[in-house]
């Protein structure tokens, strides 16, 4: 797993040299050599890669080939998250401002500041799972958190950005969903957290006997949860 995780690490930075340096303009393969620092045989592979999923194409000027970025590649936004690599290459779709609030905003020339992407595996897309207004109901969430702050804070500065980026499992919220992970956290006793903190931070001194009481309280908990 940690050997698959440093393939896709390595993969995405030579991946990301290459659209850097194509964003610039159009180039030959020997100038992308000197300027991307890859080996022919790694630039050859991560052209070939790109191509594949049409991340670039290959022309002839003047009777040289040149290798610029298409519309797919110029989106392509790499290091936001190690998981957008491998969907993007899986030829999954990109959705900018997919809540569509930001340009609607800006219609009535208002200004908004926000902007949602969605990257999305398509056998997933398919479910509809995540619709652009529960993304709406997230920005504007977002929106009256950072000007609550924003008001408390008062200083100003001139200009700066954030990325926040979730990666979203669908194997592991349908999980997640059937054990009512967050449920039970919600209905947790305190002594029953102490109780786990405890067994993580300290294992050699939890004793049997706060095990069996961490054993009842988790039937407790369960039978609440049950409930809801």
């Amino acid at each position: 797993m940690a050997r698959k995780k440093e393939n896709t690490m390595k993969r995405e930075m030579s991946v990301s040299k290459v659209i850097r340096e194509l964003r610039k303009g159009a180039k030959r393969f020997k100038d992308l050599e000197e300027d991307t620092g890859l080996s022919p045989a790694g630039l050859n592979e991560t052209l070939k890669m790109m191509k594949q999923n049409r991340m670039i194409e290959k022309n002839i000027v003047d009777k040289k080939q040149l290798y610029r970025l298409t519309g797919k590649g110029e989106e392509y936004n790499p290091s936001i998250s190690y998981d957008v690599t491998p969907i993007q290459l899986r030829s999954g779709s990109i959705y900018r401002d997919y809540s569509q609030l930001r340009p609607e905003i800006n219609f009535y020339e208002f200004s908004w500041g926000i902007e949602s992407v969605m990257e999305i595996d398509e056998d997933v897309d398919d479910l509809k799972i995540l619709q652009p207004k529960d993304v709406i109901e997230i920005e504007e969430l977002i929106y009256k958190k950072m000007k609550n702050n924003m008001i408390k804070n008062k200083k100003i500065i001139n200009n700066g950005k954030m990325v926040l980026s979730f990666s979203m499992d669908y194997n592991e919220i349908r999980k997640s969903i059937d054990q009512k992970s967050l449920e039970y956290m919600e209905n947790m006793s305190k002594e029953e957290a102490n109780l786990i903190m405890k067994k993580v931070e300290d294992p050699d001194e939890f004793t049997d006997k706060e095990g069996k009481r961490w054993i009842a309280l988790q039937k407790k908990t369960l039978e609440k949860i049950k409930k809801l």
